[in-house]
């Protein structure tokens, strides 16, 4: 492979960015883009996703051009369906080392995703200029590895340099959507656009962009049980189907959705927040700052989303749960907070030290400083 790609001084400023698998990974990635073309409106966009996930219908609804890797993540938990796996990296890196020569971007950023690994490696070995965003409080594997040859590493957490080195570690935090950094609809106006009553607590539960079965469980257990006077508004996954006997309970307390595209309302319409705890949603849970129930996925590599919500809990500004325990604390935690709302509000308010709503336009910043305006000066 050959050492360096040129570009001319008065090039357009291209970025490639790779990023997907979740929701967590997407959002933000898309906000890094847009805080790009913001900051150089002729910035050239172009993303790398794995075929069949999120990215491949959230990003073309953001507006940017993406391409599809053919691969997957490793399957610790069923071993003998990662057969292919070796296959798919080697295409994957065929794949980037065209693409790459094709697109010639001044800088690469992987933000997470089964993609970004093949893309930044090979982006390294082209000596094109790469960045990382690493969104948890303890580093993935794939992010530790690219580390040692990317220029800027951009955290959301204090004292990652421990991983990264002091020289290219930057505290940026995580990327939130565009949206939520303006002045959003009030809650009437949420209310209205979902069809829900304001007459109680709206409840939104958060399960990813995938569902969580635990989490829609409890929900279903709640909603049976009739004991709370409170209004669902939940996501509950793409694959869910919401029982026959719960049905008749859509209307005015009950929305039930596979996935929710309009998180500004979303956001607007809750009182309370059950959720699970990637790393970018809780920067937008830090943003809108309201009294939230964090039931981190089990399922994440090396626990990542236990960690990150701890940070929080440790400071006593979250609930937390478990799959294993949520069917209980769900209705005892949603009491609590009904018998002393206040006192909720108050505690949540404590989540605004997080957010760092200007995330995305201060990487667009250094990296353009980094790898774009001395050479077109």
């Amino acid at each position: 492979m050959p050492s360096s790609l040129q570009h001319q001084p008065d090039s357009v400023w291209k970025i490639m960015v790779s990023g997907g698998g979740t929701g967590g990974h997407v959002f933000p990635a898309i906000s890094i883009a847009q805080a790009c073309r913001d900051l150089s409106p002729n910035c050239s966009v172009h993303f790398v996703g794995a075929l069949g996930k999120i990215e491949m219908t959230q990003v073309p609804l953001a507006g940017f051009p993406i391409t599809g890797f053919w691969i997957r993540g490793f399957q610790r938990k069923a071993f003998w369906k990662n057969w292919a796996l070796p296959l798919q990296i080697l295409v994957s890196v065929v794949h980037a080392w065209v693409l790459l020569r094709k697109f010639r971007p001044h800088a690469v950023v992987g933000v997470g995703g089964y993609a970004s690994g093949p893309l930044l490696w090979v982006a390294q070995r082209l000596g094109i200029s790469t960045a990382l965003q690493e969104q948890n409080a303890l580093p993935g594997a794939t992010n530790r590895f690219l580390s040692g040859g990317a220029r800027r590493v951009y955290v959301a957490f204090e004292g990652m340099e421990a991983y990264f080195g002091s020289n290219k570690t930057v505290v940026t935090g995580n990327p939130v959507r565009h949206e939520l950094q303006i002045q959003g609809p009030s809650r009437e106006e949420a209310l209205k656009f979902w069809g829900l009553s304001g007459e109680q607590k709206t409840v939104l539960v958060l399960g990813g962009s995938l569902g969580a079965r635990a989490l829609n469980e409890a929900v279903e257990a709640c909603l049976r049980s009739d004991a709370l006077e409170v209004v669902w508004l939940w996501q509950c996954g793409r694959h869910y189907q919401l029982p026959e006997d719960l049905k008749a309970k859509q209307g005015p307390k009950l929305r039930v959705l596979p996935f929710v595209q309009e998180m500004t309302m979303a956001y607007a319409a809750a009182d309370w927040i059950v959720s699970r705890a990637g790393a970018g949603t809780m920067s937008e849970l830090a943003l809108v700052a309201k009294p939230c129930l964090l039931v981190p996925s089990p399922y994440v590599a090396e626990n990542h989303q236990h960690h990150n919500a701890m940070n929080w809990v440790n400071q006593s500004l979250a609930w937390i749960s478990s799959d294993a325990s949520i069917a209980n604390d769900l209705p005892r935690v949603l009491g609590e907070w009904g018998k002393d709302p206040k006192a909720a509000e108050a505690k949540a308010l404590g989540l605004r030290k997080w957010s760092r709503p200007d995330a995305a336009r201060r990487i667009a910043i250094d990296l353009f400083d980094l790898t774009y305006k001395k050479n077109a000066a």
